[in-house]
């Protein structure tokens, strides 16, 4: 199974992502972007992979690009939301939308369905997920039903888009 390559892309042992999830635009909380708050030490020290001696140039590079590696590991800063957010300080391809993200799960879903069959292990929410993707126990096309059930922001229909000045 093909991951998507903006998350999967490491060259080095470890691939670590910090994610700020958010239903409107991409965007990071003012712990993740304040380095008076020392949230950003904090959460490396805690994870373990970044030696004591890089923990300053670490965190100084995630707060103001995004992104940190030496020859073992790779941290990164994500962003997913609705839309991206041009004024962050990580880059758009660190950045996923809501509907990329519905697209590829739903694109898994069916390219892997026999893989995926036997699912007992997951929660409640992966398998309504599963089922939402392959248009089943729905009326609702799988973009829109998983949208409603994650609470997430409907698309506007094309009719929509187009009575929209």
């Amino acid at each position: 199974m093909e991951d998507d390559p903006r998350v999967a892309s490491c060259r080095t042992l470890a691939n670590v992502i910090i994610a700020e999830v958010k239903t409107g635009p991409c965007a990071l909380n003012g712990p993740w972007t304040r380095p008076e708050t020392g949230n950003m030490w904090r959460a490396l020290r805690a994870i373990g992979c970044v030696p004591e001696d890089a923990i300053d140039l670490a965190c100084d590079l995630l707060l103001r690009k995004g992104y940190w590696s030496d020859a073992t590991v790779t941290i990164r800063l994500f962003g997913l939301g609705e839309s991206m957010n041009p004024d962050l300080p990580i880059p758009a391809t660190q950045q996923l939308t809501w509907g990329e993200v519905i697209a590829f799960c739903i694109q898994r879903f069916k390219a892997y369905e026999l893989q995926k069959a036997a699912v007992p292990q997951w929660t409640c929410d992966g398998i309504r997920l599963k089922q939402c993707a392959l248009n089943r126990r729905n009326q609702k096309e799988p973009d829109s039903a998983i949208r409603a059930y994650f609470n997430l922001h409907q698309r506007p229909t094309p009719s929509q888009q187009e009575s929209t000045p």
